[in-house]
This record gives structure tokens, C-alpha cells and sequence, in this order.
């Protein structure tokens, strides 16, 4: 199985969650299920056009997503996947 990494600004809507295990073979796939479970999620991540918000980047083994194969990227077994979101300030 693969982790997906929640960050602490994210984790509200995942009970709390920072490392979910996940059984799927890409990003898109891997992003759907988390949805399904956790549906309050999928408004911080994803925008109405179904694309990853330009705020979040994703990684897969430490690289970046839009990189390799975007939401098509592969998953492994044992793959860590990052969620990471951009944080503005002054």
C-alpha cells in the first residue's frame, strides 16, 4: 500500500489524519478514494475543473507530480505521496 502524507493545515478534514494508507494506481485514483472517505477534503485540493488547485503541489517519492504525469502519475506500493499547500503571509 501507498501513504498519503496530509499536511497539519489539512488535517481538520481527515479526523485529524496525517498518514492515510491507500491501494490504488495513480494520483487520480489515490485522490478519489481519499475523497470518498473524507469528503470535506476534496474542496482544499481539487477545483471545479477536477485539477489540483494551484496552491497544493503533490509529490510521489519526493517529486513532483506536474513533473512526471500530473494526476496520471503511477503509484508503487510502498509510494509515500505528499500533499503539501502553499502557506501566504506577510
Amino acid at each position: 500500500m501507498a501513504t498519503i502524507t496530509i499536511p497539519s493545515s489539512l488535517a481538520r478534514f481527515t479526523d485529524g489524519k496525517k498518514d492515510i494508507e491507500t491501494e490504488a494506481s495513480t494520483i487520480r485514483e489515490a485522490l478519489a478514494k481519499l475523497f470518498i472517505e473524507y469528503p470535506e477534503l476534496k474542496d482544499s485540493v481539487i477545483d471545479h475543473k477536477e485539477d489540483i488547485r494551484r496552491f497544493v503541489n503533490i509529490y510521489i517519492r519526493e517529486k513532483d507530480i506536474r513533473f512526471i504525469n500530473n494526476q496520471d502519475s503511477e503509484i508503487h506500493e510502498n509510494d509515500k505521496i505528499t500533499i503539501i499547500t502553499a502557506v501566504a503571509g506577510g
